[in-house]
């Protein structure tokens, strides 16, 4: 439940009619407008080449929009003069986990940590802790190819928060896994984010993974990619992933979409 000083704080995440593509006259979305409070989890929700990753890019600092206008913390990405070292600080995670196979799990992360600015002396306890809060501590000194798919991205998780980001990017980040390992990969990013209070948004275009997930989501269509629903998932956590709840809110976001779309309805329960 929100407090009054969270309910009447500025949003931490604001994007203003967005609009951004490739190349003036073909947009990829169009006039996106949303806003995102500070320790939230959102979903962005939609198909294939609906634009998800796009606005990740723009929310990044790597794509400027053609229109419209991004805050992060009252201050504008790509407007505002922001000195090097002053940018807002975020962590990236992929659908691959991007580690690089000749450097151990700590060597990885001890990168992005002097690339942070982070003195050498605090890397090993930053890295220590997050491993333990992904349960892989273990692997400290391991090698990324032997390591399985789910810990691979465990790292890539601790990774992306050792930097101690404003806010976390994640574009689906667990859609190449097992069905059962992203059920417990789900569950244990819940637990960090509760933890760690970090502001999350999360791309994905399964339906069950987004409900099971999120406080709201937001559901964009395609061709230009556009806002058309934003989503309250007003379901007490600890949530399950089989509750009845969340299979009929589901339902609700299936019959919406095949409304929307005009086409059959996305796979139910898809890691993706």
């Amino acid at each position: 439940m929100q407090t009054t000083e969270e309910a009447t704080a500025p949003p931490f995440i604001e994007v203003e009619h967005l609009t951004t593509g490739y190349e003036p006259g073909k947009p990829v979305l169009s006039d996106v407008s949303l806003t995102v409070r500070q320790g939230e989890f959102v979903c962005i929700l939609g198909p294939s080449g609906c634009g998800k990753s796009t606005l990740l890019s723009t929310l990044s600092g790597l794509m400027p929009p053609l229109e419209g206008t991004i805050r992060i913390n009252q201050r504008d990405l790509y407007r505002d003069e922001i000195k090097k070292g002053e940018e807002p600080r975020l962590g990236y995670v992929f659908q691959d986990h991007r580690l690089l196979p000749w450097r151990t799990v700590a060597q990885n992360i001890s990168l992005v940590l002097k690339a942070a600015g982070v003195p050498d002396a605090d890397h090993e306890e930053i890295i220590r802790h997050y491993l333990r809060m992904l349960h892989i501590e273990q692997f400290y000194d391991s090698w990324p190819l032997n390591l399985s798919g789910g810990q691979r991205q465990r790292v890539s998780i601790a990774r992306a928060l050792a930097v101690d980001p404003l806010y976390v990017l994640m574009d689906e980040p667990f859609s190449t896994l097992d069905e059962v390992t992203a059920r417990t990969m789900r569950q244990e990013l819940l637990e960090v984010w509760s933890e760690s209070g970090k502001t999350i948004i999360f791309v994905t275009h399964s339906i069950r993974e987004a409900v099971f997930l999120a406080d709201r989501i937001f559901g964009l269509t395609t061709n230009p990619g556009r806002l058309y629903r934003t989503i309250d998932v007003d379901i007490p956590r600890i949530r399950d992933y089989e509750d009845l709840e969340i299979a009929q809110l589901e339902a609700e976001i299936i019959a919406d979409l095949l409304e929307e779309w005009g086409q059959a309805a996305p796979a139910r329960d898809g890691a993706g």
